[in-house]
């Protein structure tokens, strides 16, 4: 088979300097294996508590009735007994101005004329005693969804 290599072109090999041994210099002391484990335990627990648990899906919503409404406040329970992370906002409404209330947050919105708004993507946490409220300027058919997952990772992080 001819060599399709550019001429003058030169392979090297580095031999690496590595010396392998067949038995343990030292044995395994009982100490050393069980503070290894102990290790490995703590760092499984930290890569635990970087996940998140997004099993628990949050979509709370009050939508709009197929009457005209002459509402100006709308109010969403909590699904879950823990927190709650909030990925995405949508709100409806007449075109106009509105405020969203979600916790510590007070939002001054204004709805397009396609009287939908989407506020996404977002990450933000929501306790059980947080408002979730979306107040119109003025009274219309308004609707408010949030949507997300609990945040059972204070529930791990307890334990």
């Amino acid at each position: 088979m001819r060599d399709r290599r550019a001429p003058g072109l030169q392979n090297y090999q580095v031999t690496p300097n590595v010396e392998v041994r067949d038995q343990e210099e030292e044995p395994l002391t009982h100490q050393f294996v069980r503070d290894t484990f102990v290790k490995i335990a703590k760092a499984y627990r930290d890569m635990a508590m970087l996940l998140e648990d997004k099993t628990h899906r949050v979509d709370e919503y009050r939508v709009q009735t197929l009457a005209a409404d002459s509402e100006s406040v709308v109010s969403l329970q909590p699904e879950f007994e823990v927190s709650e992370i909030i990925t995405s906002v949508i709100a409806t409404g007449p075109a106009g101005a509105f405020t969203l209330k979600l916790g510590k947050r007070v939002w001054p919105l204004v709805m397009p004329a396609e009287q939908i708004l989407v506020i996404a993507p977002v990450q933000f946490s929501l306790s059980r005693q947080d408002d979730r409220q979306l107040i119109g300027g003025a009274p219309g058919d308004w609707s408010l969804e949030l949507c997300g997952y609990a945040d059972y990772t204070e529930s791990y992080r307890a334990k």
